[in-house]
C-alpha cells in the first residue's frame, strides 16, 4: 500500500489575454481511522475569480506507483457525477494523463450537445479531452497563427480533408465542421459525421466557439462539453477562404479543412510543407474519406 501520491491536471491560457487556469488535484490521504483514501479537489480560476469544487473523499486501496484503475467514487460539486470508475497511470511532462474513467455525468448537458455515449465510454471521451488540455508539449515555440481572419468569410461549411487521428474522431468519415455567427458574438459549431461508412446515417455534435484573440480572430476556443475548452488555432488559410489549417499547441492534433470534399495534390503538398516548418510531423496526418461531389 502506498500513501501520498499526487496528481495534477492543469491548463493555463496565454497570460497576454488574461490568466485562465483550471486544475484538478488528486492525492491519497488518510482518514481519521487511518485507512487510506482518495481526495479530489477541482479549482477553476479566471481573471482573478476562483471557484473551488470540493469533491468527496472515500476509502480506496492503492497499488505502489499508481492509483488503482477501479477506484469507486462520488463527485459532488455544482453538478453530480454518479458512481464511476477512474484510473490514473502515466505521466505527461509535469502533468498526468488520465487513461480511463467510466461515469455517467451531466446527462442533460451531454444530451444538449447531441453527443450520445454508452456509460462505459463516456468517461474515456471526457478524459481524452482532459488529456488534450493537460498535456501540452514544451518542445516547440508557440504556433504562429495567420495575421487576420475575416469571420464573416470564414463561417460556413468546412469538410475535414485530413487530420491527425485521435480517439474522439476514430472511425468517423464524411466529417464536416459548420460554423455560424450568433448575436452574442460567439459561433455555433456543429460537427457532422458518419460512423464507419459514407452510407451510414448522418450524426452531429453541437458545440460553441468563440474568438480568444480578437486582434487577429485566428485564435479560438471550442467547447462541446462543459467545462472543457479546446484551443483552435488557424495557422494557415487560403486567401480566398477555400481551405484552412487548424493547429493545436502541442502539435498532437491538426485538421486540414476545405470548402470542397477534395483538395488538389499541389495545394495539399504546400500545406504539409508549411506545417512541417511549424514543427508538425506531417507523416501523422491521414486523409478523411469524403463523398465526392
Amino acid at each position: 500500500m502506498h500513501v501520498g501520491a499526487h496528481i495534477e491536471l492543469k491548463e493555463v491560457a496565454d497570460a497576454g489575454y488574461g490568466r485562465a487556469e483550471a486544475r484538478t488535484n488528486a492525492a491519497h490521504v488518510k482518514r481519521h481511522d487511518g485507512e487510506p483514501g482518495f481526495a479530489l479537489k477541482g479549482i477553476h480560476e479566471q481573471a482573478g475569480r476562483q471557484l473551488t469544487l470540493n469533491l468527496h473523499r472515500i476509502p480506496a486501496p492503492v497499488q505502489e506507483g499508481k492509483l488503482l484503475p477501479t477506484l469507486q467514487h462520488h463527485m459532488r460539486a455544482r453538478w453530480l457525477l454518479t458512481n464511476g470508475e477512474t484510473g490514473f497511470e502515466r505521466g505527461c511532462d509535469r502533468h498526468t494523463e488520465i487513461l480511463r474513467l467510466n461515469s455517467r455525468p451531466c446527462a442533460g448537458l451531454i444530451r444538449s450537445s447531441g453527443m450520445r455515449f454508452r456509460s462505459s465510454t463516456l468517461g474515456y471521451v471526457l478524459l481524452s479531452l482532459f488529456s488534450l488540455v493537460s498535456c501540452n508539449s514544451m518542445k516547440h515555440a508557440p504556433l504562429q497563427t495567420v495575421p487576420h481572419v475575416d469571420l464573416n468569410r470564414y463561417v460556413g461549411d468546412w469538410f475535414v480533408f485530413a487530420h491527425i487521428p485521435y480517439s474522439l474522431e476514430k472511425g468517423k468519415v464524411g466529417t464536416l465542421d459548420r460554423y455560424a455567427l450568433r448575436p452574442d458574438g460567439k459561433m455555433d459549431n456543429i460537427f457532422l459525421f458518419r460512423r464507419g461508412s459514407l452510407d451510414a446515417p448522418l450524426e452531429q455534435w453541437k458545440g460553441v466557439a468563440w474568438v480568444h484573440n480578437k486582434a487577429t480572430n485566428a485564435e479560438w476556443r471550442v467547447q462541446f462539453l462543459w467545462p472543457l475548452r479546446v484551443p483552435y488555432l488557424i495557422i494557415d488559410l487560403d486567401k480566398d477562404y477555400q481551405w484552412s489549417v487548424i493547429g493545436y499547441p502541442n502539435r498532437k492534433l491538426a485538421w486540414v479543412l476545405s470548402r470542397k470534399p477534395v483538395l488538389d495534390a499541389a495545394t495539399y503538398r504546400g500545406i504539409l510543407e508549411r506545417m512541417a516548418k511549424q514543427g508538425y510531423d506531417t507523416r501523422l496526418l491521414a486523409k478523411v474519406p469524403q463523398k465526392s461531389e
